[in-house]
Parts: structure tokens; sequence; C-alpha cells
């Protein structure tokens, strides 16, 4: 019996599809950069594929036709064609290529889930969306066939073109034209709202968006006619601005914090990778590493020693990485070093795996040789990356991978936490907000740490 893909039951919930070939069009990552691997993949991609994964609208398509591991930003799915807005309403899906089976260059070929079956599970759960959720990919993918009334929504609640109100006047009815994914409908509008009104008042909540994190940048949002040749303020070095998250002055998270020296302390990190995943960060409002004063670096570098040792005697490897970027409209960025413990057998792998997400993203790290202190380190930091922008990973054997981030240059915001998901295979951990818990688990996680760290804490040594 041959059935068409609109005859397939709308209202059941489709939890993984399993192709061979890769999908066309799944390269619009939301916020991320995308190798050339990836790229060569989706233009040569199955329309079948893309096609399948649309209409079943899953929320795990997993494919395995290239012999490299890639998982894409969950994408939104939107049922159209529904009058009813809760129906319209869908479930992400998380598109996964598995690597070749046992494959000679260590590419993940192997992948767990533990799911609930989406059929059971209660609405609001299965439709949440998570923060770096991106639109559907295939939306206007070549050869995919919308109806005219998905890319038109109507003005008022379902009326077309009304061409006079409730006291009889002629309105604006003009149909809105777009694609899916980029159109928002509002329904309930007042008559009486005119649609100078309804763009001043959506305008003002976007504004009050300014400054706000967004896939871990803070945008900038004014409206289109301000001032663009405006300088934004540098912010003086030291000098904490008022809502930092890790200026001990604000008073954030304070139960956070595991270790206090002179000149810098240690926190656990706030939806951590793994549970003794913490930062070394100065306590004055400092920009990085590279650049704090010597007397700091010395003291953050003590304390990498001692969470290595820490570290080695539970059988793990620390790896540590930082990413330095200005963010000069939050005041100037406030360095702080990510430590993570990495099961040994797991950890050796550490450079080979940031090596091939920088291949897959098209760039190449600058290798440099332990150093033999804080100062060493520094120096050698900025042997690459001067006074400017950088990312650096510092390995279990002491080697620092340092790449230089010029100005304007896309950069792939979560890469060390992505890389590390992989490395210690939980790449459900990518995403910190999705690792939150609540105050009284923060509490017992970092109480749990200083009690195991109390031998090892340089401060607490004699």
């Amino acid at each position: 019996m041959k059935a068409s893909f609109d005859e397939l039951p709308k209202n059941d919930v489709v939890d993984v599809l399993l192709t061979r070939d890769w999908p066309a069009g799944t390269l619009d990552v939301h916020g991320r950069e995308v190798g050339s691997e990836a790229k060569s993949a989706s233009s040569t991609g199955s329309p079948v594929s893309r096609a399948l994964a649309l209409t079943l609208a899953p929320r795990y398509h997993f494919a395995g036709s290239h012999p490299f591991f890639f998982e894409r930003e969950p994408y939104i799915n939107v049922k159209t064609g529904s009058s009813d807005p809760a129906s319209a309403q869908s479930w992400v899906t998380r598109f996964i290529n598995i690597a070749y089976c046992s494959n000679a260059d260590g590419e993940k070929w192997m992948h767990a889930l533990k799911i609930e079956p989406g059929s059971a599970m209660d609405r609001a759960l299965l439709c949440k969306i998570p923060p770096d959720t991106g639109p559907n990919p295939y939306l206007g993918a070549p050869g995919q066939k919308r109806r005219a009334a998905d890319l038109q929504p109507d003005w008022r609640d379902g009326a077309k073109k009304p061409k006079t109100d409730a006291r009889g006047g002629n309105r604006d009815a003009r149909d809105i034209k777009g694609d899916l994914d980029k159109t928002i409908y509002v329904r309930n509008l007042s008559w009486d709202a005119e649609e100078g009104a309804i763009a001043e008042y959506f305008a003002q909540a976007a504004l009050e968006r300014n400054q706000a994190s967004f896939f871990g940048r803070d945008i900038t949002v004014e409206m289109a006619n301000a001032p663009s040749e405006r300088q934004p303020r540098r912010p003086t070095p030291g000098v904490a601005p008022g809502g930092c998250w890790f200026c001990l002055s604000n008073e954030k998270d304070l139960h956070l914090v595991a270790s206090i020296g002179s000149e810098c302390f240690v926190s656990m990190d706030k939806g951590g990778l793994t549970h003794e995943h913490c930062q070394i960060v100065p306590v004055e409002h400092l920009p990085c590493f590279a650049n704090v004063p010597e007397s700091t670096a010395t003291e953050m570098w003590n304390y990498i020693g001692a969470l290595r040792r820490y570290a080695e005697s539970k059988s793990h490897k620390l790896v540590i990485f930082e990413r330095y970027l200005e963010l000069l409209s939050k005041g100037g960025n406030h360095c702080h070093m990510n430590c993570v413990p990495v099961e040994a057998d797991r950890a050796v792998l550490s450079e080979k795996i940031f090596k091939q997400a920088a291949k897959r993203l098209d760039f190449s790290w600058t290798k440099l040789e332990p150093p033999a202190n804080a100062a060493d380190a520094q120096a050698a930091i900025k042997s690459v990356a001067g006074d400017g922008e950088y990312y650096a990973v510092h390995l279990p054997d002491g080697c620092i991978l340092i790449r230089s981030i010029e100005r304007g240059e896309k950069h792939w915001m979560q890469l060390g936490r992505e890389v590390i998901s992989h490395l210690i295979k939980a790449p459900e951990r990518a995403n910190w907000q999705s690792c939150m818990e609540d105050e009284a688990k923060e509490t017992e996680r970092t109480t749990a740490f200083v009690e195991a760290f109390d031998s090892f804490d340089p401060m607490k040594q004699g």
C-alpha cells in the first residue's frame, strides 16, 4: 500500500528517525561556525531524507553516511495549517551524524540516549524549547513546497483582509509575507491597534533586550537610526561593573566559592560539565590571564598546579580552557579559567579532539610547550595573541593550544564546553543552562569539593 507523507498521522510523536543519508539543508546552524566537512555533506544531502525529517518531525534524527561525528543544535518544528495555536506548537529535533563503526580517526560511532516516549510526556515538557534552539533549516529548502496560507498569516484572528473595523472604518489589512520560521503571529489584537502602535509596542520589547546575553554574546539592540559612529567606552581595568557574574563585590552565587586567595579565588562552575568543574577567577575585574598582574598570575598558576595534583589523586587529568572576548558593552570581560577533571584514559585524547574541532571550524591552533611558570605562560600567550582576544586550552601535559581571535572574526562561543562534553562522553552537558541545579544542590556540590580539595588547597598550606 502506498501512502503520501501528508497521509501520515499528524498527532503521533516520532521519537527517533534513522536514515542512511545526510539530509539536504542541515547547515543553517544558529550562532555557530560549521566546518568544510559538514558543508560538503549538506551540499550533497538527500532531499528524501530532508522530506522525511520535515514531515515526521522526529525528536532525534540519526544519519550515518559520513565518516565523522556531527551534532547540530536543536531546531524548532512547527505544524502548519492548524487553526489551533496550541496544536501548532511542536517539539524540537536534534540531528546527529554518527561516524563509521570502529573508525581509525577516533570519531564517535556510538551514541547512547535515554528517551522517554514523547507520546507519554506532558505536552508542555515535550514542547519545551532549549535556549540554543535555532530555526527549522528545511523550510524554504530547494524543492520544498509550501502553501501560500503557510506563508501569509491572517492579519487578525483569522479574518482575511477585513475592509472595515467594528466602527465601519477602513483598515490596512495587508497580508504579512515572509518565511514561516521568521514570522510571529499575534492573536487577539484590539481593532483600535494601528500598525504603527503595534510596531512601537514590539520594538520597545526588543529594545529591552539590549546587552542581554544571547548564545554567549552580549547583543546590542538599538533603533536603526540611532547614531552608529559612537565608540563604546573602554572599561577601566580592575573596576567592577554592576552585574558582573564573577565579581565577588556583586555578591552573586557566593555559595559556589570553594577557596579564596589574596588575589584570586576558585568557584564551582554554575551548570558544570562535571560535579568538580570549577573556575579560577581573579578578585579584581581583569580581562584575561595573559594580562593580569604578575602576582595575580602567580597565584592563579599555583591554583592550577594544585588542581592538577588533586585530579591526578583521583586518576583524572585536568583540562583547562579560557575564552577571552572583550565584551565592552558589559564593562569588559572578567577573566575566568575553566578547569575540568577528566578521566585519565579520556584526557589523553584532549589534544586530538580539540584539533578535530578546529579542523571542522576551519582554523588551526598554535601549540606552545609547557611553560615553567606563570610569567612564561603569559609571555607565550602574548607571543601569539598580543593584547588581543584569544582562546586557550591548557592540555593535561602542560602544553597550551592557543588561537588568536581577530576583531570581527566569528567564533563558536561554546567551543570548550562542546568539545569537552564529547571528551567525557556526555554531549548532553554542552549547554550549561541545561545543567543548572537549585541552590541547595549547588551548595552540597561545593561543600563536597571543599572537603576533598582541602589537603591540596594552596591557601591552606603552611
